[in-house]
């Protein structure tokens, strides 16, 4: 009962600690940096200050979620997006996380109010999952609750959760996992079985499958290394792999449809390693492990560190404390464990600071390490030095005669050699002294991180109470935690996140089924329409559908190494130099072809494009005009031919009609004198399916990426509908696996029944 009112305290804390961290959204702000959407990009016209964070989150997951939210709201599957790339697969995208269980909420509240769920989860369940890891491992309830505060809250779990929301819920179940991996060891335990089964498979539904398989190994690895270090039984092995197996297997639902997009899209098809290693840390960012600013900040937009990362994709500081009792534990402790979680650590470390182990393992030919950015694996060393740290605060609480002066010591030299080298870099060692604005940066950035080691230093040596010392120290934890946040994260008023304007209000009344293009680079992101239900031929996903792609780079007759370096986007190339599009044949059929009828331009391209034969104006608030495309074919419309389509090509003696049109399923009527092909420029995908008059029909490919059919003489009713067989395999195999792990359960508490 006493270790349960202890938990119970602590998810209270956690959860204080958190809502404390997101205050500001409990007098009406939004964590989403709107300040950015609306002055960035000039459809907005609004010159607010912002920081610069959190684009992804404005660019896929946020209006993604809008798609996912208003769907499952009306009892269906998102199969679907017909607002991005001219159609893609929402479902199979597997950072949409459609079947993640929190989507239960986003049923009963309000977009917004669901984004926030999403935000403050993570903190919480990762701080208390971590816990309960560590009480396991007989450390005190002060050691478990710093570790646990050290991970939950750590600069990974923050940062990345500004960035790409679902990441930290793909790995908050870790300590879980590890959990009931050490739970198992003895007899069979139904609880921890079921515990190891649903946070792997929940893992995977969280929707970022990289760290689920960094997890995954940390997790595989954690097993042998028990089962070797306890001289465990088979049994042991069975029971912990054969959980893991089992939750892969429910979870193939999922799994199934997003390895089949993965292959279909552009990151299977390109070499990307020399993309990859262009991200991998430069040895120098390790100094970031003491002052996590050193290189700037991009929330105070004087970030500057080397190399294409991005600040949260170099993340590595976990706290100057942690940091310090980890090394105490490596130097007085060192037993099995310490020595596992820090191979976990170095090793991770290896694979992410540029190097020639770094450069050899993105090259392997391996999906998720040739074509994906490797600093995902971060999240391992923090964990690990949260443990790590816990076990070694640990051992100097229970050893009153063991001392930190030799790892205080250590600390101060690695501060020391830091401003030898700011010292050597302004050139106090030559004739020349040049004190530059990064150095500057860099000199001011350590005034924190020096302060909070000298008081935790003060503390440990001049307060002898032990408990009370530790207790000073996780206050000291808590305050850098806090000022970190609040330094990176970012909230806006309601009335910044996508808000509308007579302009949006025009495409929206007017579109019809047409599409929108916003032209040039700061005026629309790609992904935006999704949120505002606007039909857009662009769009920027990780798992884009490489048919389509290639079909609007080649049109645009792009090189190759163009398009590994925009991988992520499916552009038409009307960012810059809009005179010089216009005159492109490519560019100019590009918009026909894809039914683009409004464009949206701002400032002196309105000029440009009313000097363009075929744009008509038909709005214009402000500096924002709207164009419409007088040549723009229709979404579906009769062809003599479909493999390639010109305006000669169109028959216009015959009629297509669509008659219902929703992301699943489009229904059109034909009408014509002769046989033809009914075209719709809808991208096509595995899983799209057709009927004409009720009977299946081959649908066949113009330009490789649309749908097309061939109809007869007369009227006929043509069905396009999405009917994907992987996702049926899937799910067969994940109530297969529901079902073997009932019987599983079942099987085990008749035993222990008859045991008994």
């Amino acid at each position: 009962m006493k270790e349960k009112r202890l938990y119970l305290f602590t998810l209270i804390i956690f959860t204080f600690f958190t809502l404390v961290l997101f205050w500001p959204i409990f007098f009406g702000k939004v964590n989403l940096n709107g300040h950015l959407l609306v002055s960035f990009y000039a459809i907005f016209g609004e010159n607010l200050p912002f920081k610069d964070t959190g684009w992804d989150q404005l660019r896929i997951y946020f209006p993604f979620y809008k798609i996912t939210l208003d769907t499952l709201r009306s009892f269906s599957i998102p199969f679907w997006n017909p607002y991005a790339f001219s159609g893609h697969p929402h479902f199979a995208d597997f950072q949409t996380a459609v079947f993640y269980p929190l989507n239960i909420l986003g049923l009963v509240v309000s977009q917004i109010t669901f984004w926030h769920i999403l935000r403050i989860t993570p903190t919480i369940f990762a701080s208390f999952f971590t816990f309960a890891y560590l009480r396991n491992l007989k450390l005190n309830p002060i050691a478990s609750f710093f570790g646990a505060l050290v991970f939950g809250f750590s600069p990974f779990i923050i940062t990345w959760g500004e960035e790409v929301v679902m990441s930290p819920h793909s790995i908050v179940y870790l300590p879980l996992v590890l959990l009931a991996i050490d739970k198992l060891q003895g007899k069979f335990r139904r609880f921890y079985f079921l515990t190891l089964v649903f946070s792997v498979c929940i893992s995977i539904f969280a929707g970022y499958l990289q760290t689920t398989i960094y997890l995954l190994v940390l997790a595989f690895f954690y097993l042998l290394y028990r089962a070797k270090s306890l001289n465990l039984e088979l049994k042991f092995y069975a029971r912990t792999i054969s959980g893991i197996l089992m939750g892969i297997i429910i979870s193939f639902i999922q799994l199934l449809p997003s390895v089949e997009l993965f292959f279909n899209s552009q990151r299977s098809g390109v070499d990307f390693s020399s993309v990859v290693k262009s991200y991998l840390l430069p040895p120098i960012s390790l100094i970031t492990y003491l002052a996590p600013d050193f290189f700037g900040n991009p929330a105070t937009r004087n970030h500057f560190l080397g190399g294409n990362a991005q600040y949260y994709e170099a993340i590595l500081f976990v706290g100057i404390a942690p940091l310090l009792f980890s090394f105490f534990s490596l130097i007085k402790k060192r037993d099995s464990l310490v020595i596992f979680f820090t191979a976990s650590a170095v090793i991770s470390l290896l694979i992410v600071v540029d190097s020639f182990f770094s450069r050899f393992f993105v090259s392997l030919p391996i999906p998720l390490v040739s074509t994906a950015i490797p600093h995902r694996i971060l999240f391992v060393p923090a964990f690990s030095f949260a443990v790590l740290g816990a076990i070694g605060l640990d051992f100097w609480m229970k050893n009153k005669k063991v001392s930190l002066a030799k790892t205080i010591a250590f600390f101060v030299f690695l501060f020391v050699c830091i401003f030898v080298y700011l010292a050597y870099e302004a050139g106090y060692f030559s004739s020349a002294v040049s004190f530059t604005p990064e150095l500057a940066i860099s000199a001011r950035n350590l005034v924190i991180p020096l302060g909070v080691f000298a008081l935790i230093a003060f503390t440990t040596i001049f307060i002898r109470n032990r408990k009370y010392a530790a207790v000073l120290i996780i206050l000291v934890t808590v305050a850098n935690i806090f000022y970190f946040s609040n330094k990176y994260l970012s909230f806006s008023e309601k009335k910044y996140v996508f808000p509308k304007n007579e302009a949006l209000e025009f495409i929206i009344k007017n579109q019809g089924i047409h599409r929108t293009f916003f032209v040039g680079d700061r005026k629309f992101s790609n992904n935006f329409a999704t949120q505002y239900a606007i039909f857009n031929p662009e769009g920027y996903d990780s798992l884009n559908n490489h048919s389509y792609s290639n079909f609007v780079f080649e049109t645009q007759r792009l090189p190759k190494d163009y398009i590994a370096l925009r991988r992520s986007d499916a552009e038409l190339g009307f960012k810059d130099h809009l005179d010089t599009a216009f005159n492109d044949e490519g560019k100019r059929k590009l918009l026909d072809i894809l039914g683009v009828k409004y464009l949206v331009v701002e400032g002196e391209d309105r000029n440009i494009v009313s000097n363009f034969n075929g744009f008509i104006k038909v709005f214009e608030k402000g500096e924002v005009a709207i164009f419409e495309n007088e040549t723009a074919f229709d979404r579906a419309f009769l062809a003599s031919d479909w493999q390639e389509i010109d305006k000669e090509d169109v028959f216009l003696n015959g009629k297509a009609e669509i008659i219902s049109y929703e992301p699943s399923k489009v229904v059109i009527k034909t009408d014509s004198p002769e046989p033809k092909f009914l075209v719709l420029t809808d991208n096509y995908y595995s899983g799209w399916k057709a009927k004409i008059d009720g009977q299946k029909a081959e649908i066949l490919r113009p330009y490789s990426t649309f749908r097309a059919v061939e109809v007869g003489l007369g009227e006929h009713q043509v069905e396009f509908y999405y009917d994907s067989d992987i996702f049926k395999l899937g799910a067969s195999l994940t109530l297969l696996g529901i079902l073997a792990l009932f019987v599983i359960v079942l099987k085990s508490g008749l035993l222990s029944v008859l045991k008994k």
